[in-house]
C-alpha cells in the first residue's frame, strides 16, 4: 500500500485475482451504487464475465480508502497480444470489450484524478504493460477532463487520443408524456400511437419487463438470432464467444434495478419484439434488440414502437439515460437520442523504445480492423454465408484483443 499526498488522503493498495477481490466485492457494489456507477465496473458483471472469459487474463484492481471508508475501486485485466514474435501487455477496465461504453467509475468524484494517476503509472511501471487502454472513452465520460489533465502534468507519459465513431446518449426527462412532447415529432407521436392500437388490435399486444429465467435467456438469443440470420449475419450471441454463457449468469445476480433487464412485447402467436438491457441505478445499457418476422408486425412498426414502450418503462422506474450502444442509427436519433463522439485513448511511457512499439501496436491494430473486421467479417462473409451456406464463425479473439 502507499498513501497519497493528495487533499483526500487517499490510501492506494493493489489486489489481485478474484481471490484478492472477493472480500471486497460487498463494499465494492455499495461503491458503485453511491457513485452510480456503470454496470461494467461493478462486482456483479465481474462474477459473470471473467469465469466465461477471464482465461488468458491477468485481474487486478486499484483499491482506495480513506480512513478506512472505500472510497475508490478500478479493476483491470491485462491482456498479452502477439504481433509475430513481439508481444504486448494491454492494461484496460476489466471484464470489457469494445461495445462497453463507461460513462461513471466507482469512484467518489474527488479522487477520480488521484486514482487514474495512480492506475496508469502501476499498470505501465508495476505489471510493464506496453499502454493502457481506456478506448472507447464517451465525450460524456467523466474521466475525460482527468485523462487530459493527466497528459498535461505527466511528461514522462504520453497520451494518444484519436476520434473512433460515436455512440448514443438517451437522457430522459421526469415524465413519459414529457418525453413525448420534447424528444419525438407530434408525426411521430400520431404513428405511436396508430401503431400500438394496430398491434393490440391485430396480436393483443402485451407489454412487460423482467428479468429472465434460465430457459427465457435462452428462448431470446435463438429469437434474436433468426432475425440476424435471416439477413446472412450471426448475431451478437454467434459473433462474440461466450456472449451467450456470459449474459445467462448475469440473470441470477439481479435484482429490481441492478442487472439483466428485458423489454419485451408479446402476442397471441408469440413473441414480437424483446430489448435486452443492462441496469445500474439511473443509467439504463440498452445492449440488444430482437424482433419478428412476421412481416404484418413490421408493417405496423413493432421496432419502434417497441423502442418507446421500453423507454416508457424505463422513465416510470426512475431511469434518466439511456446509452444506447456505439455506431448512427437514424431510429434512434428520431426518438430521442442524441449522437456522442467516442475517442480512442491509450496512455504510455513517453520513452523512444515505447512510442515505437506503440506506433506499431496502432499500425496493425487498424489494418486488422480494416482487412478482417470491415472487408471481411462484414461484407464478404455474409454474402458467403447466403449464397453458399457458409457457417457462421465468432469474431477472431485477435481482432478483438487488438481493439485498444
Amino acid at each position: 500500500a502507499m498513501t497519497g499526498t493528495a487533499a483526500t488522503a487517499l490510501t492506494l493498495a493493489w489486489v489481485e485475482g478474484i481471490a484478492g477481490l472477493t472480500p471486497w466485492f460487498d463494499r465494492w457494489q455499495d461503491l458503485v451504487d453511491r457513485t452510480e456507477a456503470d454496470i461494467y465496473l461493478s462486482p456483479r458483471w465481474l462474477k459473470a464475465w471473467w469465469p466465461e472469459l477471464g482465461r488468458g487474463r491477468k485481474l487486478v484492481a486499484l483499491v482506495a480508502e480513506t480512513e478506512g471508508r472505500l472510497v475508490g475501486l478500478l479493476p483491470f485485466m491485462i491482456d498479452r497480444l502477439w504481433i509475430g514474435p513481439l508481444s504486448f501487455r494491454i492494461g484496460r477496465f476489466a471484464a470489457t470489450d469494445p461495445n462497453c461504453i463507461v460513462l461513471t467509475l466507482p469512484v467518489e468524484p474527488a479522487c477520480v484524478a488521484a486514482m487514474i494517476e495512480a492506475a496508469c503509472i502501476g499498470l505501465l511501471n508495476r505489471e510493464g504493460c506496453t499502454a493502457v487502454s481506456l478506448t472507447p472513452v464517451s465525450d460524456q465520460a467523466r474521466v475525460l477532463p482527468e485523462l487530459h489533465d493527466l497528459a498535461r502534468n505527466r511528461p514522462d507519459l504520453v497520451l494518444t487520443e484519436m476520434p473512433q465513431g460515436t455512440h448514443c446518449l438517451f437522457t430522459l426527462p421526469a415524465t413519459f408524456q414529457d418525453y413525448l412532447a420534447t424528444q419525438v415529432t407530434g408525426k411521430r407521436r400520431g404513428q405511436f400511437r396508430r401503431e400500438l392500437a394496430g398491434l393490440r388490435e391485430t396480436f393483443d399486444l402485451q407489454n412487460r419487463s423482467f428479468t429472465p429465467t434460465g430457459p427465457e435467456f435462452d428462448d431470446f438469443v435463438a429469437f434474436h438470432n433468426v432475425q440476424w440470420q435471416a439477413v446472412g449475419k450471426g448475431g451478437h450471441f454467434s459473433d462474440w464467444p461466450r456472449a451467450h454463457e456470459t449474459y445467462r449468469a448475469l440473470a441470477p445476480l439481479t435484482d429490481a434495478s441492478r442487472g439483466l433487464r428485458f423489454f419485451s412485447q408479446s402476442g397471441n402467436e408469440g413473441p414480437l419484439a424483446t430489448q435486452l438491457c443492462f441496469m445500474s441505478g439511473h443509467t439504463c445499457h440498452w445492449r440488444l434488440p430482437a424482433r419478428t418476422l412476421d412481416a404484418r408486425a413490421d408493417k405496423m412498426g413493432i421496432g419502434k414502437a417497441s423502442l418507446m414502450l421500453m423507454i416508457e418503462d424505463l422513465i416510470a422506474a426512475g431511469v434518466t439515460q439511456i446509452e444506447a450502444g456505439r455506431g448512427e442509427y437514424d431510429y434512434k436519433t428520431q426518438h430521442g437520442g442524441k449522437d456522442i463522439p467516442v475517442h480512442r485513448i491509450l496512455l504510455s511511457r513517453n520513452t523512444r523504445l515505447c512510442r515505437l512499439k506503440l506506433g506499431l501496436l496502432l499500425v496493425w491494430s487498424d489494418a486488422v480492423d480494416y482487412f478482417y473486421y470491415r472487408v471481411w467479417f462484414k461484407k464478404i462473409a455474409p454474402v458467403l454465408r447466403k449464397k453458399v451456406g457458409l457457417p457462421a464463425r465468432p469474431l477472431w479473439r485477435h481482432w478483438i484483443g487488438s481493439r485498444v
